[in-house]
């Protein structure tokens, strides 16, 4: 469970003050947040079924996207592991960069998160179905 601080806000006269308390944001949600985020990724087929054995990766369905999701806190900093299958004849840099950023902006801007590793492990490569009367 990731946790901080009251954010300070703008009131209507865009004086900043303090809201009091504090965040809890469970993991699922984490994972959830950063799992809806990878799928609308260019260049990501699905996420990766990290559960299965070294020898078989299988490709999740759209739901549900936390499977594939690894989220931990270690020292303060929240580490956010996403195993995904990319589709194939993308630059596999460019989509893991994009990806990771992507991440990162929505856990800022929807739970106020800060501190966030993103780390994109690329468990294969597929063919993304196509759709018809797209790139056709």
């Amino acid at each position: 469970m990731f946790r901080h601080k009251g954010k300070k806000k703008k009131d209507a006269v865009n004086a900043p003050h303090t809201i009091p308390g504090s965040l809890r944001i469970s993991n699922t949600v984490i994972a959830d947040l950063a799992g809806y985020t990878a799928l609308t990724c260019y260049g990501v087929v699905g996420m990766a079924n990290i559960e299965t054995p070294e020898s078989l990766v299988d490709l999740l369905p759209l739901h549900p996207t936390r499977k594939g999701i690894v989220v931990y806190d270690e020292d303060g900093v929240l580490h956010v592991a996403l195993h995904v299958i990319i589709d194939a004849g993308t630059n596999l840099s460019s989509v893991s960069k994009n990806l990771k950023d992507s991440v990162q902006f929505v856990l800022k801007e929807s739970a106020q998160i800060d501190a966030c590793e993103v780390h994109v492990v690329i468990e294969g490569i597929k063919k993304a179905p196509s759709v018809p009367g797209v790139n056709q």
